[in-house]
């Protein structure tokens, strides 16, 4: 998964610019940019919670991520597991989190 802005749209953003989380009961797609794009809850045939990749203006998301426009973005799954570290770079520092 490469870098991206924040400014892009969630439908602009190519398929592999997203990761899948979940707990064997729901799932949810993760934007490069670092919001949830898409999730059902409580399971994967309920209806959507977030659902910005489907309707932008209506779909909500949730997100954690810098208020710098131009951070740089990395996504990876750890090593044999499904745990997905997003790590965000600014030029005033960087964070990262594990989902």
């Amino acid at each position: 998964m490469g870098h991206v802005s924040q400014q892009v749209p969630p439908a602009a953003l190519p398929v592999d610019a997203r990761g899948m989380i979940g707990n064997m009961k729901t799932a949810a797609l993760v934007s490069l940019r670092g919001p949830i794009d898409l999730m059902c809850y409580p399971h994967i045939d309920s209806p959507t919670l977030f659902a910005a990749l489907l309707d932008q203006a209506r779909g909500g998301s949730f997100a954690i991520a810098p208020r710098e426009p131009h951070a740089n973005v990395k996504q990876m799954y750890l090593p044999e597991t499904n745990v997905l570290l997003t790590r965000f770079m600014t030029g005033d520092g960087g964070a990262s989190y594990s989902t």
